[in-house]
């Protein structure tokens, strides 16, 4: 009651206009992003935005520009990077379908760290859930920005 009072609002409600922000979110098309970081934030997106599937006719289309860098960040005495950071920058575009309109773009970003150890193995696993786990911090911030963006929107 008390925040009903002083503007609260659940960003997936119904909005004044009728429509919710979910019905938004669910008229995305996600555009393929390239590379295997790219096809895991895409899935995450996919998952997070439009559990069901593609729209059959969708409103907007999300692009998703990605930028990978890993560098090392804890050293031995003879210089060897026994930590790197694993950092994923996206920068993206919702555009209206109809007429190619910018709707709404933004940027967000990722870090997360592995060890490396003797086993070349356990740092390639160590590597790719490093990129699995910035993917899903990216693919969240993204879906949560436009959740954000849904809400505020008059429909």
């Amino acid at each position: 009651m008390f925040l009903a009072a002083c503007g609260f609002q659940p960003i997936y409600g119904e909005r004044s206009g009728g429509a919710t922000v979910r019905q938004d979110i669910r008229a995305i098309s996600i555009a393929p992003i390239p590379d295997r970081v790219g096809q895991l934030v895409r899935n995450q997106l996919i998952d997070a935005l439009t559990p069901q599937g593609q729209p059959r006719e969708a409103l907007y289309t999300l692009t998703v520009a990605l930028t990978q860098t890993k560098e090392g960040v804890a050293f031995q005495s003879d210089e060897q990077a026994t930590r790197f950071n694993v950092s994923l920058e996206a920068i993206y575009v919702l555009r209206d379908v109809k007429d190619g309109a910018v709707i709404t773009q933004g940027a967000t970003r990722s870090v997360a760290a592995f060890n490396i150890v003797r086993s070349e193995f356990a740092n390639i696993t160590a590597e790719a859930d490093a990129q699995r786990r910035a993917a899903r911090q990216v693919a969240d911030g993204i879906a949560l920005r436009l959740g954000v963006f849904f809400s505020g929107s008059s429909g």
